[in-house]
């Protein structure tokens, strides 16, 4: 849980198996549908969740996971701080970047 000082973002761990498939978004992005052209993508709650999560929390959820989908600045700036991607690599959908990671 954070405190009113953390940086809010929302994550959840999804398992199956051996695997765990992290969703962790911006506080701010969740329940957006952005677009880019042809393509959508809703930041829904059903797959990012609600739970909040700080810094600390989400570099060790990063830990745990086989792979990862992040939306916004905030949580792939974690992500890249954490050593898990390059945030120039980060595609833009309306303006909100994204990543998707798999560990082999």
């Amino acid at each position: 849980m954070t405190t009113g000082c953390d940086i809010i973002i929302i994550a959840k761990m999804h398992r199956s198996g051996g695997d765990a498939v992290l969703a962790a978004c911006d506080a701010d992005v969740l329940g957006k549908t952005l677009k880019d052209g042809d393509m959508n993508v809703t930041v829904s709650e059903g797959f990012f969740g609600s739970m909040e999560v700080s810094e600390e929390d989400l570099k060790i959820m990063l830990g745990q996971a086989s792979n990862m989908n992040l939306f916004g600045e905030k949580t792939i700036a974690i992500a890249a701080d954490a050593g898990f991607v390059d945030p120039d690599n980060a595609m833009m959908i309306d303006g909100i970047p994204h990543v998707q990671i798999y560990l082999l």
